[in-house]
């Protein structure tokens, strides 16, 4: 337990994305489709995750989504929980804008991630449309990649919107703005299975993707039309180590 360290909660972040019991109210007709891009009026969803590794439960990762026609703001907080917190001080949080568009992708428009605590950061890109560029706090810049661009605050959504077709069925990019990089994945599998979950036994689309860059890092992805923005469960593996998170709450207003 001592070596776990606060990176552990945020293996694949953003949103990404939560305990059962909680209030939960039913998106209904107007929930979010990769056809439903038309929309003017501002609607707010907030996502709750809970996060284990090792066995140990060690953190929730909580997410708040602004919708206004096609722009979305997002927002993620994820925190150390129980004995963990002793070991473990801080908050990591990430904020990101992007546009969806008409084929359902994502176009991001800004990123920015912050560590409070002991070895804290924060960091901050611009994406520079125009010119395809990746424009880092410090004013170093980089091009986008040729391959499809997420980042570690949309890459959830996006996953969840896709249900693994579209741009993400190619081998995409997912930027890391702590650490000047972007990692690869491709999709190896995509498979109807049925899960329990917090709101009752679902059925759901199982998106099983590899890191390009590691034969030893997989991350899978169980998604439901019936909450659109967020995977009902994210399992990473990273040598032999899992994480996984399990959505407990997506309300709307």
């Amino acid at each position: 337990m001592r070596r776990l360290q606060f990176k552990t909660l945020v293996i694949l972040i953003s949103l990404t994305f939560y305990q059962v019991g909680l209030c939960l109210e039913e998106v209904g007709s107007d929930k979010i489709g990769l056809n439903n891009t038309a929309r003017s009026d501002a609607e707010v969803f907030e996502v709750k995750y809970k996060v284990r590794a090792r066995g140990f439960r060690v953190g929730e990762l909580e997410t708040r989504i602004e919708r206004d026609g096609d722009h979305f703001k997002v927002e993620t907080h994820t925190v150390a929980s129980r004995m963990v917190s002793l070991f473990v001080s801080g908050m990591l949080q990430d904020e990101c804008e992007f546009r969806l568009l008409e084929d359902g992708s994502i176009e991001p428009i800004s990123y920015a991630t912050k560590r409070t605590g002991k070895n804290g950061y924060e960091k901050a890109v611009e994406y520079d449309l125009s010119s395809k560029s990746i424009v880092y706090q410090d004013d170093s810049n980089y091009g986008f990649p040729s391959e499809y661009l997420l980042d570690n605050c949309n890459f959830y959504i996006a996953v969840a919107l896709s249900q693994g077709v579209g741009l993400i069925a190619q081998p995409f990019k997912v930027l890391d703005a702590s650490e000047h990089r972007s990692r690869g994945f491709n999709i190896e599998s995509i498979e109807q299975q049925e899960i329990k979950t917090a709101f009752g036994r679902l059925p759901t689309i199982k998106v099983t993707m590899n890191r390009t860059d590691s034969d030893r890092r997989r991350s899978i992805f169980w998604l439901s039309t019936k909450y659109p923005l967020s995977p009902l469960k994210v399992r990473d593996e990273r040598n032999g180590k899992v994480t996984t998170l399990t959505l407990v709450k997506f309300t709307s207003r």
